[in-house]
């Protein structure tokens, strides 16, 4: 169950209906601040309390903390409803200035500094503490400057994410916000997405805008014998046959010549600049393919089962799209009054310059804390899972192999008939386990389908409603009635006209022939030979 907290303070409770707010929605993406909205009738008790920038605004799951951040606007309507859209917290990081600096050191001591810049200028509830950093950099050792103050944000952005990669991740533990910078997402989950079960719908999008074919890489300025600039820069020229570039020959064969560059102020060494480039190469000329899916989180039905959540390794499974691995959550929407409408993002690694699936390598994860949560995280058993990359240049091509593999246990397995029971019952789930109890059903033995085949003959769906009929090869047999169950109506139709219906707990009949005698009350119905009715009060 979600709540929503504003200032500590319960600003929503699905139970409590004073707290009513409208189309609460969150959106998280790796590396940006993500967003709540939602629609505050003006009714609602902390209606003038929430503050545009100041306020703080929490989001949990159960107990968990899923979000966390401050309104950024408060749009009214003609019913003065607030329209509410809330910025992350990683936003914070927008309200701080880092003068004019020369920095030369650690990764871990540039983010300190930057974090110790930040929070001194910054309210208490939007401080952080530098957490878990496990990007590296082959020297152990960075250089980075500004000539102008700058914003905290936009340089860990620029002297960071896009010089080194990685992640910045806010971890919520302990009444504590952590700043985590990481190579790679500790988490796996146990709980599996797959076709015929919790995966509703999948789309594939693979993108070839940014790609290059060919990349000149560029190193820090070259300084005379008196330390002064030359106006030069580093190239990998002198250890690359006396060509200043590099490219990956499968990568023209595919999508013809396309040139890049790249400067690293902080490289000095040809030999590191080759390595360095190569790297990068080896991300630009692969596609980079995104897969959208709507699941259905089988958390809400089994409380032992894993809660999915942002910025995780999930095992997905749809042979039909050529879809079995594991895979990362970059992006997750979620609708907390309607979590059918819940959309999963998954970036997917690829190998060389195809769309294959990722194939493996094994290493145990070892969770030690919940990068979006505030719980006690219970260590993963039987989940094993890696990343590993291997470079390869030759003077004609430069290939990059990214290899995965995991073992998970598999859970699912022994709750499955238990879940579409449960589904079954559920009137506003019943439309899609139905038609994917048909898929199922279709790879059991043919007594099993032709009797699934009868049951379908009579039951019927149509915009969610459910429809009962009869049906018969006899011609004698009249097959004209049926039943039609909506939200509020009962029918009874004949031949499709409604001739009765059953509705606020009344029968209602259009019209009616009476063979016996009806007494209600004190008075009592004979039928005449004309068809009318007699009245009269009994005595």
């Amino acid at each position: 169950m979600y709540t929503i907290k504003l200032d500590g303070a319960l600003l929503w409770d699905p139970r409590v209906p004073e707290l009513r707010i409208i189309n609460p929605k969150v959106n998280c993406e790796i590396n940006r601040a993500g967003t709540l909205e939602f629609i505050a009738p003006a009714a609602h008790p902390l209606y003038t309390h929430i503050k545009k920038m100041k306020s703080i605004v929490e989001v949990y799951q159960d107990e968990s903390m899923i979000f966390r951040g401050r309104p950024l606007t408060d749009n009214r309507d003609f019913l003065n409803n607030k329209q509410v859209i809330c910025e992350g917290d990683l936003a914070f990081f927008n309200d701080s200035v880092i003068r004019p600096y020369t920095y030369n050191g650690s990764i871990i001591g540039y983010l300190q500094m930057i974090l110790d810049a930040h929070n001194a200028q910054v309210d208490p509830e939007k401080r952080f503490s530098l957490g878990s950093v496990t990007v590296t950099d082959p020297n152990n050792y960075i250089t980075r400057s500004s000539i102008n103050p700058v914003n905290a944000w936009p340089e860990l952005d620029a002297k960071l994410l896009n010089l080194l990669g990685g992640y910045l991740i806010i971890r919520h533990e302990g009444g504590v916000h952590y700043l985590d910078y990481l190579a790679d997402s500790p988490y796996l989950n146990d709980q599996t997405v797959e076709i015929g079960s919790n995966l509703l719908d999948v789309t594939q999008q693979s993108a070839a805008g940014g790609i290059i074919t060919a990349l000149i890489p560029y190193g820090a300025k070259i300084l005379d014998g008196e330390g002064k600039e030359t106006g030069e820069r580093q190239t990998i020229s002198i250890v690359n046959g006396g060509v200043d570039y590099l490219y990956s020959q499968t990568a023209v064969d595919n999508y013809g010549w396309i040139f890049g560059s790249k400067t690293w102020d902080d490289v000095n060494d040809p030999s590191n600049l080759v390595t360095k480039a190569a790297q990068e190469l080896a991300v630009r000329t692969a596609l980079g393919t995104s897969v959208e899916i709507k699941a259905v989180d089988l958390s809400m039905l089994n409380p032992d089962i894993d809660k999915i959540r942002f910025f995780q390794y999930v095992p997905v499974k749809s042979p039909g799209h050529g879809i079995d691995t594991i895979a990362l959550i970059t992006k997750l929407s979620l609708d907390l009054t309607s979590p059918q409408n819940n959309l999963l993002t998954f970036g997917f690694d690829q190998k060389s310059l195809t769309d294959q699936k990722v194939s493996a390598d094994k290493v145990l994860r070892q969770i030690e804390a919940d990068y979006v949560t505030n719980e006690a995280v219970t260590v993963v058993r039987d989940s094993i899972v890696s990343l590993a990359s291997a470079i390869i240049q030759t003077a004609e091509e430069i290939k990059t192999e990214v290899s995965r593999t995991y073992t998970s246990q598999d859970a699912f397995s022994s709750y499955q008939q238990a879940l579409a029971t449960r589904l079954i019952q559920d009137a506003e789930k019943f439309d899609f386990q139905f038609t994917e109890m048909q898929k199922s059903i279709e790879t059991v033995d043919g007594k099993q389908v032709a009797k699934f085949n009868e049951i379908s003959k009579h039951i019927t769906f149509d915009s969610g409603d459910i429809i009962l009929k009869a049906t018969s090869s006899d011609p004698n047999v009249n097959t004209r009635i049926s039943l039609l169950i909506s939200r509020n109506r009962i029918s009874f139709l004949d031949n499709g006209a409604e001739v009765a219906y059953i509705s606020d707990n009344k029968l209602y009949i259009y019209d009616g022939h009476f063979i016996n005698s009806l007494r209600v009350g004190n008075f009592s119905f004979r039928p005449r030979s004309n068809g009318s009715l007699s009245f009269g009060r009994v005595v």
